[in-house]
């Protein structure tokens, strides 16, 4: 069967269909294929999907404490469905670290996702090298906050005056930030500031 005649025949298909057919890849795969057409985007993008996605990969790759690489790169690049449900698997983790230089696959720029401030437990967050765009929101909300790293990103603006006052270690080495480190932050015990 031609290609183009495959992809006609995928378009038709009930999306519970698709569901199952694609239950079997990887939550990565199956987010790729969401651009081969917009019946298959709306299956991919539902909640139901991303559950029946994650539940399936979820391995020991990470511990209780720590998000596992996979679950990071997923939250940081997939659609809104699958960060609700890596929030609702993820909902204990103290610690969220993803390296976007390890990523072999093409970064697109994106911001700091509004639903890491929903991981409330979080106080160590590391997010180096991964495209990330825009001002630093989206922490402040961490009131257990410990350290953040966030270096080699392409972040701008000012230093939130409500980051966590525990925080004891800041990282924003080759951002673009334009102000000093704000006085509420005085228990710094290590940063590291320093534009492009």
């Amino acid at each position: 069967m031609p290609v183009s005649a495959s992809l006609c025949w995928l378009s038709d298909t009930p999306p519970e269909l698709i569901a199952q057919m694609f239950q079997w890849l990887s939550p990565k795969e199956a987010i790729a294929l969401r651009r081969l057409s917009r019946g298959i985007n709306a299956c991919i993008s539902t909640k139901f999907f991303a559950r029946m996605s994650l539940y399936a990969a979820t391995t020991s790759e990470g511990t209780s404490s720590t998000m596992s690489r996979a679950h990071c790169e997923l939250f940081l690049r997939a659609p809104a469905s699958f960060k609700a449900v890596l929030v609702q698997i993820n909902s204990t983790i103290t610690e969220f670290c993803y390296n976007g230089n390890r990523n072999d696959g093409e970064k697109s720029p994106d911001t700091i996702p509004a639903d890491l401030s929903r991981l409330s437990h979080l106080e160590h967050v590391a997010i180096e090298s991964s495209c990330l765009i825009g001002p630093i929101v989206h922490v402040s909300d961490l009131s257990s906050l410990k350290t953040l790293n966030l270096f080699g990103n392409a972040l701008t603006g000012a230093i939130p005056t409500t980051l966590s006052r525990q925080l004891t270690s800041l990282s924003l080495d080759l951002n673009t930030i334009s102000s000093p480190i704000p006085a509420s932050l005085g228990s710094l015990r290590s940063f590291i500031i320093s534009s492009v």
